[in-house]
């Protein structure tokens, strides 16, 4: 697990004063496709998992080359919380 500062994810919704641990991180590629996946941990100051997050970034490796790019936010019980796109 690695901490990384919230501010090097600014697309993600993350509280005042939480931090991000990265969890996982996987690459692959598969049908054309490269596909990167991300999962985070938002921890409160006093240490407790308060969210997590799951980042993906899709380009197919042949043109035109389309990308996919989002996030999705759930609770510690996987509830969805919030969905977005990377800019």
């Amino acid at each position: 697990m690695k901490n990384i500062d919230p501010k090097t994810l600014p697309f993600l919704p993350v509280d005042q004063n939480n931090s991000l641990v990265l969890t996982e991180s996987k690459s692959y590629t598969k049908g054309g496709r490269d596909d990167d996946d991300e999962y985070y941990d938002e921890i409160s100051p006093d240490g407790n998992i308060v969210a997590k997050y799951h980042c993906w970034h899709r380009m197919s490796i042949y043109p035109p080359q389309n990308t996919d790019q989002g996030w999705r936010k759930t609770s510690t019980e996987g509830e969805l919380i919030a969905t977005g796109k990377q800019n």
